[in-house]
């Protein structure tokens, strides 16, 4: 035992995915008009949860139209369970959606959203965007399913959700919807975490 130590995933980077001082005044929060942002950023196929997570958001946007989902991935077409291009463009003609496909442009969408969600429905290493969120100071809503459940404190910096739990994610999406306070709190204790429990400086000694 003495020779032995649990390592949890292969480390984020915490200088590189830290906030910088994002032009508030960005085109981008123009556009969306100071709404509560939820990233979800995978490969586009079933088990990441997409379906439940869109039927979640439809849940919450009929209690309030102030939250808008940000959707950042590819179509595997090598994959049999990935999504169909037309199934992408059907859930894109949803108001409280925006598909961006695929991006080198990671930072500037962890500096832009407020919340980030991914409701995996399979057994997962520790997936490597929930550490870079970690580091990005952003409360996560995902899945009590192995790898996603260590990036949670419940309630301390993010949610745990049933996997498949529909009602379960909106109640969380809606509890975070404008309470700036609350994600105020949780994007520091993820920062704490991902420095504390998964920086690369912990993971690589």
């Amino acid at each position: 035992n003495k020779k032995n130590e649990v390592i949890y995933g292969s480390g984020v980077d915490t200088d590189y995915f830290n906030i910088y001082n994002p032009d508030i005044e960005s085109m981008e929060k123009r556009i969306y008009n100071g709404k509560t942002l939820f990233l979800f950023a995978s490969r586009l196929i079933y088990q990441k949860g997409l379906v439940d997570l869109i039927k979640s958001f439809n849940l919450a946007y009929e209690q309030n139209k102030n939250i808008h989902l940000i959707i950042i991935g590819w179509i595997d077409n090598d994959n049999p369970d990935s999504f169909k291009k037309h199934e992408i463009d059907e859930f894109d003609k949803l108001p409280f959606i925006s598909f961006l496909g695929k991006t080198s442009k990671m930072l500037d969408y962890y500096n832009l959203v407020d919340v980030f969600v991914l409701p995996s429905k399979y057994r997962e290493g520790i997936p490597r965007v929930l550490l870079e969120a970690l580091s990005m100071s952003l409360p996560v809503i995902t899945t009590n399913t192995p790898g996603c459940k260590l990036t949670v404190n419940q309630t301390f910096n993010g949610e745990l959700v049933v996997a498949g739990g529909i009602v379960e994610m909106s109640t969380a999406i809606m509890k975070m919807a404008k309470n700036e306070g609350l994600l105020s709190d949780m994007g520091s204790h993820s920062r704490n975490l991902a420095l504390n429990k998964f920086s690369t400086r912990i993971i690589y000694k």
